[in-house]
């Protein structure tokens, strides 16, 4: 069972909401081979305007990336990424995050498991929803 909002899923089913049906394209799993810059170049061609990158060390290198290229957090994108405590609040600028909740992600793993080995087999996958902490990365509009 899944114990946490896959990111993968939700993304396209939150950006159909805003009436982009095909959000699938904009999404890039670190595709082997493919450079990230090369990567970060083919969503910035199409005009894309925040990321949410995951996980947060490939979220520092997209910093630096932009960074390169003269782009400005959040002037000309806003970034999220998942938190990562001591980096992502110091980071310049402090990075908006998603902070999971692992306490409840724990708690129901174990009760979860306990379910299974009791002989259940209606277990379900369960959300997990996490904290969104809004820093300087992202533009206010």
């Amino acid at each position: 069972s899944v114990l946490y909002e896959n990111y993968g899923e939700l993304f396209p089913r939150l950006m159909a909401g805003f009436g982009l049906a095909d959000a699938e394209e904009f999404v890039s799993y670190g595709e082997a081979g493919i450079p990230l810059a090369e990567r970060l170049d083919s969503l910035l061609v199409r005009g894309v305007t925040a990321l949410v990158v995951i996980p947060c060390d490939t979220a520092l290198e997209v910093c630096a990336e932009l960074r390169k290229r003269g782009i400005r957090i959040p002037d000309d994108l806003s970034l999220i990424t998942r938190d990562f405590a001591g980096v992502a609040e110091f980071w310049d600028p402090p990075l908006t995050v998603l902070r999971p909740d692992y306490a409840a992600m724990s708690a129901s793993a174990l009760d979860l498991l306990e379910r299974l080995v009791r002989g259940e087999r209606d277990v379900e996958d369960i959300a997990i929803p996490g904290t969104l902490i809004l820093r300087e990365s992202v533009r206010r509009i």
